[in-house]
């Protein structure tokens, strides 16, 4: 979402909160005009997260592909360059050395438009030497690989214009949706509220300070944020993170460059975060969320086979 949006969707998100808070709830439950109101706004608001999965959901099969495309280069320019290193340390040529000189980390900070140089450096250079290069476990099989996966990347870089059209169509999708709701809360429930001023007047004021337009700093909702690692300070890219409610899955996202995951606009129940990834053993969290809050949870991911890592 775009941050209008989000300031719009963050206000109905606390008035829907508000009003179904157990001691607010028993306030409007025996009203039937409000009560159906109420349930007009959690059924649209639930159309609106599925617009806004959707337009998620365009850009993520093409993310998906190239995440798994980097990750299988970076591991073939790292096998190639230790065969580089090691070569070269036996036979003395500190040129080939140097250049096969590259951190990991490096290769996964590296922007996407100059990965697949830098992988093309290693390639080229161990290719006059790679017939000798078999005790690293590298031979012309490999490095006939490993140009597959420069140039599968290479054509991976950008976002096609059809997944862009596709996010355009869905936010447009959204604001209307925003609009419907905006309608719900002002025609009806506003109105409704009008007799509580006096009677409930906690209830009053609370629901109408929720109303307010917030900026996107402020959160009315339950957020889970952190970073997966390898080690406590090698970051992990491209790792699938899960999340279920009440046992469903309801959001998955795929760690950034720096094995940052984040869910926003969640409220209360019982989730569980799922992080897995190719060659790492998969590990869960559970969290009981009985007050809107921001969750910072980070992975340490053992190796398949490995002995489990410290929780950080």
């Amino acid at each position: 979402m775009n941050k209008e949006q989000t300031r719009q969707v963050n206000m109905i998100d606390a008035s829907a909160a508000f009003l179904n808070m157990p001691v607010n709830k028993a306030i409007w439950m025996g009203n039937a005009t409000f009560s159906a109101a109420v349930g007009n706004v959690l059924t649209n608001m639930g159309v609106l997260n599925g617009m806004d999965s959707v337009r998620m959901s365009s850009s993520t099969p093409f993310t998906e592909t190239k995440g798994q495309a980097k990750t299988a280069l970076i591991e073939a320019t790292v096998l190639h360059a230790a065969a580089g290193i090691g070569y070269a340390a036996s036979v003395g040529n500190t040129e080939l050395k140097s250049i096969c000189s590259i951190a990991e980390r490096s290769l996964i900070l590296c922007k996407d438009a100059d990965l697949g140089n830098k992988c093309r450096n290693i390639y080229t250079a161990v290719q006059p030497y790679v017939g000798s290069m078999g005790d690293w476990n590298v031979d012309a099989a490999t490095l006939l690989s490993f140009d597959g996966d420069i140039t599968t990347f290479a054509s991976l870089v950008g976002t096609p214009q059809a997944q862009i059209s596709t996010q355009h169509a869905a936010a447009k999708a959204i604001d209307r949706q925003i609009d419907i709701i905006k309608g719900i809360l002002k025609d009806l429930i506003d109105t409704l509220m009008v007799q509580f001023k006096k009677s409930e007047a906690a209830f009053y004021n609370g629901y109408f300070s929720a109303r307010k337009i917030h900026s996107t700093g402020v959160h009315h909702s339950t957020t889970f944020a952190g970073y997966i690692y390898k080690t406590a300070s090698v970051a992990l890219p491209n790792m699938e993170v899960i999340l279920t409610l009440e046992g469903k899955e309801i959001r998955k996202h795929f760690t950034d460059e720096s094995g940052h995951f984040r869910f926003t606009r969640l409220h209360l129940g019982d989730y569980v975060l799922t992080v897995s990834g190719s060659g790492y053993a998969t590990q869960t969290k559970s969290f009981t969320i009985a007050a809107l809050q921001s969750v910072e949870v980070d992975f340490v991911m053992g190796a398949v086979g490995g002995t489990p890592p410290a929780t950080v």
